[in-house]
């Protein structure tokens, strides 16, 4: 065989298997997965896509953007539309929750189903601080679902654009609303503490909620780890504990590799063959 082609098919896979490798890389750090969703038509008239993705991964990760697609009773594509995790940086194992609004008034009547796509972006570690000490919740006269705390900064610097996330669940734990609000007090100086209130305000979803989960974030820390705070009701998820990601080469790459291996093999056998008959 030529050397020349020999060389040539050698490149190509070698080529083929970085591709694949570089794939592999890029699927495995892009570890943040949905784990429950659900839809209403609001007060408005929107059609309101709410839910919680949760980071699987080992690192911490940023521009967590959700994508929607919605269908008509047909499966026909209708429109597409996407939003952004209300947390801008997710640490392993953090949950966030997501809104994804379609108030287009003649595509609304046409959704019958959707599908939900997650992309991000890797991001270096964003230093823990914030701690809720405490929350309660209540129904007031008008019908909102309204919880109230305490967030405690317990960094070493003033903490700014402090703001506080809730989602809410029915009784099977599935995602009914989310809701965000600021802190009263902003920047809150370390060791000081803060009030908070978030009011749920869709009387649809309201009488829906059975328990929530509290996290929260500001421009220069993110929640204690430990500290996601969980309504007593809670009902846990299966689909929210976190199993360490463990690497797994797809066939086609492991084949790529091992015809890399053979034709080098060859190709070295070839040419001490070449020089042998010139002698």
């Amino acid at each position: 065989m030529n050397k020349k082609i020999l060389v040539l098919v050698f490149s190509l896979v070698l080529l083929a298997s970085i591709f694949y490798m570089t794939n592999l890389i890029s699927v495995k750090a892009d570890s943040v997965v949905v784990v429950s969703s659900s839809a209403f038509i609001d007060s408005s008239g929107d059609y309101q896509i709410v839910g919680e993705v949760l980071n699987t991964g080992s690192g911490t990760v940023d521009n967590v953007q959700i994508t929607a697609n919605y269908y008509d009773s047909h499966n026909n594509l209708v429109d597409t539309q996407s939003d952004y995790a209300l947390l801008n940086y997710m640490q392993p194992n953090a949950k966030s929750p997501f809104e994804i609004t379609e108030n287009a008034g003649t595509i609304v009547p046409q959704i019958s189903t959707y599908t939900l796509q997650v992309s991000s972006e890797s991001s270096s570690i964003i230093e823990q601080g914030l701690v809720i000490i405490s929350n309660s919740s209540s129904t007031d006269s008008s019908g909102n679902f309204n919880i109230d705390g305490q967030i405690q900064n317990v960094g070493t610097v003033a903490s700014s654009n402090n703001e506080v996330y809730v989602t809410c669940y029915n009784s099977s734990g599935t995602v009914v609303d989310v809701g965000t609000a600021y802190t009263d007090t902003d920047p809150i100086a370390p060791s000081s503490t803060s009030t908070f209130e978030i009011s749920i305000t869709d009387l649809s979803q309201v009488p829906l909620i059975a328990s929530y989960f509290l996290t929260a974030q500001s421009s220069d820390y993110a929640l204690v780890s430990a500290n996601s705070v969980v309504s007593p009701t809670q009902t846990p998820l299966s689909t929210t504990t976190s199993t360490p990601v463990t690497p797994e080469f797809p066939p086609i790459t492991v084949i790529a590799l091992f015809m890399t291996m053979l034709l080098l093999s060859t190709i070295t056998f070839a040419v001490r063959k070449r020089k042998i008959g010139k002698k």
